[in-house]
This record gives structure tokens, C-alpha cells and sequence, in this order.
């Protein structure tokens, strides 16, 4: 069934929520965008409303914008028009119960969590306000829907007590419009070439940035880095000057999703998937979209152990696992050749529904069960 679907953003030039718009559009839904622009990043096509400008990180003047946005919410069309809202994060959620009680709309609300701010772990008041108020939002849910197990396990069910209705939508890749490109398990590289590991998608995790290029000094000629995606640089400023210090590093910056990744991974023999920015909580428990892309074009990933991505790394037999995050354990997997040939192998005998989704499964994991349409093979591999 059609549904008439707003989406509430706390980025309007952030991929995954442009992402988040076609994949519902190509499922057949009405969906209009409306949302906020950060000040650092790029601006996206497409159609959108702009609510106003943020800044980043918990501060009063990001606070007073989204009060003013919530004000301007209020009185846009959208808001009585639509009959789900899907919101991204404690903000947006706040935005968009303040604009619902301000219209008296009763659209279903869609709490979406794709990352658990480091906030809402935090131990002072900040942290408690954080947690009363993300209670209040999903008592007020029609669904809350996360992107890994462990969030539901590790955060939302022991810390905030969450027993209603939740779904676990994978960052799967989503192709629409089109068939997808064939699958090319990357060969080994040949003797005498430098091992290529890449880093791809949103570049914005320092404790990541400063191990690679760690990996590029002690590894010299033998390797090469390449950097594919945007660089966030309120999290990496001087990143473009530190990265030409470097002549086996190259920043190849963004690309097109989806159809830009196959000449991506074609380049590389093996994909940095660790996230650390905030070890010991969102980065150990989430699974990146690293995992499906690079696995779907049979490349290995390294990720740390003790994490999510590292425990379905081990599993699948699909990646290689560090004991620590050092060079010196990157450079001694990356030259492990046997063991990165076993993953490519194993890559290739996972079937593509292991790494794809459709718009209709994509769609399927963004509305309440009672209203979501059935689930198409992919999503339920």
C-alpha cells in the first residue's frame, strides 16, 4: 500500500538520507523531505525544504535552531500530509513530536537509529536528559528501527528498558532503477605490487585517520592507501594538508551510490571496516555499510576484535581480525596472502542477497509492521 511519507533530516546533503528519499520513492511511496543543512558539508541535488542551518555537537546554538525549526515545521504543509514520519536521532525526534503537538497530526512516527551518539551513553546529566527525553520519543513511536543487533542488545533494551515494536534493517546496498552491476571478486594482486587497503564512505573517524596513515609510514613502497568519500572536517581538520605529506596515500573524494562503487572497490585489495571514534560503545556495537559493499565486490575487510563488525567478520570467514589497532597489526594482515585469498573465496560463494536490498525490502524495514508491505527475497536473506 502507497503511503504518504515525510522525512524529517538532520542533514538534507547527507548520503544515506538522499538515500533514504529514493529508496522509498522507488518503492512506490510519496515522500517529501524536509530538514536542516550542517554549514561544513557540500551541497546535495534533489528536492528538499530547508528548515534552517546547524552546526555540530551539542551546543545552545544548535539547540535554538531546532527549536526554530520545529516552529517552521509547524506550519509547513507536509506536516498534515503525510501519515508516516520517519525521523533519524534524538534531535530530529524532538523536532517532530514538538511539530505534531503544535498541528495535531496523528501520523505514525518511525524512530530510526543508525548510530547511538555518544551522548546517550554519557554517565552526567547531560547524558540522563538525553535518555529521559529519547523515552518520551519512543513511547510516541509507531516503530523503532535500528541498523544493528547489538543496539537493540547492548543500549536500547537494558539502558532505556525498550520492549515495543523494533526492526533491524542492515545497511545493505540499495539499488534502484536498474540491474545491478556484476559481482568481480578482486584477484590477488600480482608479486611486486603494493598491497591497496582502502577506506571508503564517510571519512570522519580520527582515531581511524591518524592508525592509516601510521599504516602508510611504517609501510612504505609495500603499501598503498586510498581514501574514497567526503571528509567530515570539524572531525579531521588539516586532513587534505596531512594526507599529501603522505606520496602512498591518495584522496580520491566522493562518489556516486550506487552506481560509483564498483569502480571503487575494483581499486583496492582489501577495506579498513573498523569504526573507532567512540570505542567501547556506537563503535563496537554498529555494522558499517563497509561490510556489504566491499563484501558484495569480494574485497576483505579489517576490523578490530571484540567489536560487531570483527564478530561477523569471524563468522562469515570474510575479513581479517586485528588483535589491536596498530600499523604494525594492519601491515602484518595485509600481508597475510593466504588468509586474504581465503576471504576473497568466501566471499564469492555468499549469495548477492547477502549484500543487496531492494526498495520494496528497503521500504518494508521503515514502516510499522501493521501497515508494511511484504518483504521481497532480498530482505529476508
Amino acid at each position: 500500500m502507497s503511503r504518504r511519507i515525510l522525512i524529517v533530516a538532520s542533514d538534507l546533503d547527507e548520503p544515506s538520507q538522499r538515500r533514504t528519499f529514493d529508496g522509498l520513492e522507488a518503492a512506490g511511496h510519496e515522500v517529501r523531505m524536509v530538514g536542516f543543512r550542517r554549514r561544513n558539508m557540500p551541497r546535495a541535488k534533489g528536492q528538499s525544504t530547508e528548515l534552517g542551518r546547524i552546526g555540530n555537537g551539542v551546543t545552545l546554538s544548535r539547540l535554538a535552531a531546532l527549536a526554530r525549526g520545529a516552529g517552521r515545521l509547524a506550519h509547513r504543509r507536509e506536516m498534515r500530509w503525510a501519515d508516516t514520519i520517519v525521523v533519524r536521532n534524538l534531535d530530529m525526534a524532538l523536532v517532530a513530536l514538538w511539530a505534531k503537538k503544535l498541528t495535531g497530526t496523528s501520523a505514525e512516527m518511525v524512530y530510526q537509529c543508525l548510530d547511538i551518539h555518544s551522548v546517550m551513553t554519557a554517565p552526567g546529566m547531560l547524558g540522563r536528559l538525553a535518555r529521559w527525553s529519547e523515552r518520551r520519543v519512543l513511547r510516541r513511536s509507531s516503530l523503532l528501527v535500528v541498523s544493528a543487533p547489538d543496539f537493540l542488545t547492548r543500549y536500547f533494551m537494558p539502558r532505556q528498558r525498550y520492549t515495543g515494536p523494533a526492526q533491524v534493517q542492515e545497511n545493505r546496498i540499495l539499488w534502484h532503477g536498474g540491474s545491478y552491476p556484476q559481482r568481480r571478486v578482486r584477484p590477488p594482486r600480482a608479486s611486486g605490487h603494493p598491497i591497496v587497503l582502502g577506506w571508503v564512505g564517510t571519512l570522519r573517524c580520527p582515531a581511524s585517520f591518524d592508525l592509516l596513515l601510521q599504516v602508510a609510514a611504517a609501510g612504505g613502497p609495500g603499501i598503498r592507501l586510498e581514501f574514497h568519500g567526503v571528509i567530515h572536517h570539524h572531525q579531521l581538520p588539516g586532513a587534505t594538508a596531512r594526507i599529501a605529506a603522505y606520496p602512498n596515500v591518495s584522496l580520491h573524494g566522493g562518489y556516486a551510490y550506487p552506481d560509483g562503487l564498483a569502480q571503487v572497490y575494483a581499486r583496492l585489495d582489501c577495506v579498513w571496516g573498523q569504526d573507532m571514534w567512540q570505542a567501547g560503545t556506537n563503535s563496537d556495537w554498529l555494522l558499517p555499510n563497509r561490510i556489504y559493499e566491499a563484501g558484495y565486490f569480494g574485497c576483505p575487510l579489517l576490523a578490530i576484535d571484540g567489536t560487531a563488525t570483527a564478530a561477523r567478520l569471524a563468522a562469515e570467514g570474510t575479513g581479517l581480525v586485528l588483535p589491536l589497532a596498530s600499523a604494525e597489526a594492519v601491515l602484518r594482515a595485509v600481508g597475510d596472502t593466504q588468509a586474504l585469498a581465503s576471504a576473497r573465496a568466501r566471499l564469492a560463494t555468499l549469495p548477492a542477497a547477502r549484500f543487496l536490498q531492494s526498495p520494496e525490502g528497503f521500504a518494508a524495514g521503515l514502516l510499522p509492521p501493521s501497515r508494511a508491505p511484504a518483504q521481497s527475497k532480498w530482505a529476508r536473506a
